[in-house]
């Protein structure tokens, strides 16, 4: 399972009315090991936050189940990549250095999310 929920990062968060995180799991990638970003999957939609200025400042990018199309991993020597399609955008959203053994149920709460049986 992924890293312990902090109710404090979930607090952080702003969650919606109903909203729930049901999984969390930190990046790994060589040159994000200060402050790694964070994806937190909910039962509404998928956010990943990604410190600044060493964790005192965080940018939080968000999509809505509805938004996405279809989800797919490619899966590298020492880690996973999630590339998300898009509806409404032409560029795919792509989460690097996902550990593998984190990247099937990424994949598969993404694919329930998608399809409506996460709510």
């Amino acid at each position: 399972m992924g890293a312990s929920i902090d109710p404090i990062e979930i607090q952080n968060l702003e969650l919606m009315a109903g909203e729930r995180v049901l999984h969390k799991v930190t990046t790994k990638r060589m040159f994000d090991m200060i402050t790694p970003p964070s994806i937190f999957i909910t039962n509404e939609r998928l956010i990943k936050r990604i410190p600044k200025t060493l964790g005192l400042r965080s940018d939080i990018v968000d999509f809505s189940y509805v938004d996405m199309a279809n989800v797919a991993v490619k899966k590298g020597l020492f880690g996973s990549d999630i590339i998300i399609k898009m509806r409404f955008h032409s560029a795919d959203f792509v989460i690097e250095g996902v550990p593998k053994e984190e990247a099937k149920t990424i994949h598969t709460l993404l694919r329930y999310g998608i399809t409506g049986r996460l709510k």
